[in-house]
């Protein structure tokens, strides 16, 4: 069997706490990942995972042999975007998390320029929250600049300004930022910069 198959296998068992649920993963059998985690428990002649009907546990040598394949499979993943981003080419899936507001009235734009310039990336952009309200309303100029810029809303309190919230793009701890992120925090700043559109338009 493919080693690196069989890590794969191993890890996703692990990280989503069944053999099944590892198998629909790679689009494999329970019975196939069954046996990619059977076959290096062979070769290692240890037991690395308890298995009962309900759940899987990790042994004392799984847990240490876990720790050592989850590394070599991020290396290895890290290498495989190394030598794509090395073509000067982004590629792959970027996954966006944003609130809904912030998300719906204003990174549709950058999204749509940033897929015009790379075609090989496939952009999800994530929608975590809702807005409601009615009467007065409090929120960030994100939200209401374009409503008070043309006079459609009223700001009560003109001279009062709460405490600036800086757009922060936040993405997983790696030593090297893949190139497809590299490129879309690029367009965010240029986008965004030191004063956001909103805050233009809010302005009388």
């Amino acid at each position: 069997m493919d080693r690196l198959t069989s890590l794969s296998v191993f890890v996703a068992a692990v990280e989503e706490g069944s053999l099944a649920a590892a198998a629909r993963r790679f689009g494999l059998s329970a019975a196939m990942a069954g046996k990619h985690v059977s076959a290096i428990e062979a070769e290692l002649n240890a037991r690395l995972l308890q298995r009962t009907t309900r759940r899987l546990s990790l042994t004392e040598v799984g847990h240490t042999y876990y720790e050592r394949c989850k590394r070599i499979l991020e290396a290895f993943d890290e290498a495989n975007r190394e030598a794509s981003d090395s073509q000067g080419t982004a590629r792959g899936v970027l996954r966006v998390a944003a609130p809904a507001t912030f998300g719906a009235m204003h990174l549709g734009g950058v999204v749509a320029r940033y897929l015009d310039d790379h075609p090989h990336v496939n952009v999800e952009v994530l929608l975590g929250a809702v807005l409601a309200g009615a009467g007065i309303a409090y929120g960030p100029t994100f939200v209401f600049g374009e409503h008070l810029g043309r006079g459609e809303l009223v700001a009560l309190l003109p001279d009062y300004r709460a405490a600036g919230l800086a757009i922060q793009a936040v993405y997983p701890g790696v030593r090297r930022i893949p190139l497809k992120v590299h490129r879309f925090v690029d367009y965010l700043a240029e986008t965004f910069g030191d004063e956001p559109p909103w805050d233009r338009e809010a302005m009388p």
